[in-house]
C-alpha cells in the first residue's frame, strides 16, 4: 500500500450508521441497518413495504442531515458522533454537507441568484465580486443563467429543483443529502443534474445519500449503474 493509499484508508467514513438507526415517521418506527459511505461513494436508502401514505424519506433525510435526532442508534459524519455534539458544533459540522429538499426550500421573496448567493455570503466570507462570480459559475454549471433573476414560483419544477441542487453544492460540501429522489423526480429526468453530480464525484470526491420515499426499481437500477449502492430498511421491531 502506498503512503497516499494508507492515509486514505485511515480516514473515517464520510457517513456511518452504527447500532441500527431507529426513527419515527407517521406513527411508524423504521430501522436503518449499519452502513458506511466513504468519500466519492453514493448510497440510496429505500424503505421496504411502504404503504400508501407512508413516506419515511422526509424524516430520514432530516436525521441524516443532522436536523432531527433519531430515537435510537448512532450517526457518525466525518468520524464524529453527530447527535452527541453540542448544538454549535453540530451546526458547524452541518456546513460541510449540502441538503437538497424535495419540496424546494428556496426563499420565495428572493431571486434565484440571491437564493444561491445567501449561503456563500453567510458562510464563505466572499466579497461581492467573488460572490457574484461564484454564483454565476454555479448557474452556468446547471444551465440556469436564463432564470437567475426569476423568483422561485416563476420556475418550472425542473429548474426549481436544479436551483436547490445548485444552492446545496455552492459551498463545496463533502457530501450531499437528497430527499425523495426517484425515477420520476426532476433530477432523474434532467441529464444536466446527473452530469453535474457525476462530475463532482469524479473531480472532488462528492459523497451522496439519497432517501427514497418508496421502492423504485427503475431508479435503483440506474443508481447502481452509476456506481451507487442501495440499502433497504424496514419497520422496527416487527411493527405492522
Amino acid at each position: 500500500m502506498t503512503s497516499a493509499a494508507a492515509a486514505a484508508s485511515a480516514e473515517p467514513p464520510v457517513f456511518a450508521v452504527e447500532e441500527r438507526l431507529v426513527f419515527e415517521s407517521g406513527g411508524t418506527h423504521w430501522s436503518v441497518p449499519e452502513v458506511e459511505v466513504e468519500a466519492a461513494q453514493w448510497l440510496a436508502l429505500v424503505p421496504e413495504d411502504a404503504r400508501p401514505g407512508d413516506d419515511p424519506s422526509y424524516e430520514l433525510a432530516r436525521v441524516v442531515a443532522t436536523i432531527l435526532p433519531p430515537e435510537r442508534g448512532r450517526l457518525r459524519l466525518l468520524g464524529q458522533d453527530v447527535y452527541a455534539l453540542p448544538p454549535l458544533e453540530r451546526q458547524q459540522l452541518r456546513t460541510q454537507l449540502g441538503f437538497v429538499h424535495r419540496a424546494g426550500g428556496l426563499l420565495s421573496n428572493l431571486s434565484i441568484r440571491d437564493n444561491l448567493a445567501m449561503p456563500a455570503s453567510v458562510h464563505a466570507q466572499l466579497d461581492l465580486e467573488q460572490e457574484y462570480a461564484h454564483v454565476t459559475q454555479m448557474l452556468q454549471e446547471l444551465e440556469l443563467l436564463g432564470v437567475a433573476d426569476h423568483l422561485p414560483h416563476q420556475l418550472n419544477e425542473l429548474d426549481r429543483w436544479c436551483c436547490c441542487l445548485a444552492r446545496a453544492l455552492s459551498l463545496e460540501p463533502a457530501w450531499l443529502v437528497v430527499e425523495g429522489m426517484s425515477a420520476g423526480s426532476p433530477a432523474a429526468r434532467l441529464p444536466v443534474a446527473w452530469s453535474t453530480l457525476l462530475r463532482r464525484r469524479a473531480d472532488r470526491g462528492l459523497s451522496m445519500v439519497v432517501c427514497l420515499p418508496t421502492t423504485d426499481v427503475e431508479f435503483e437500477a440506474a443508481f447502481v449503474e452509476c456506481g451507487g449502492s442501495v440499502v433497504h430498511y424496514g419497520r422496527a421491531g416487527g411493527e405492522q
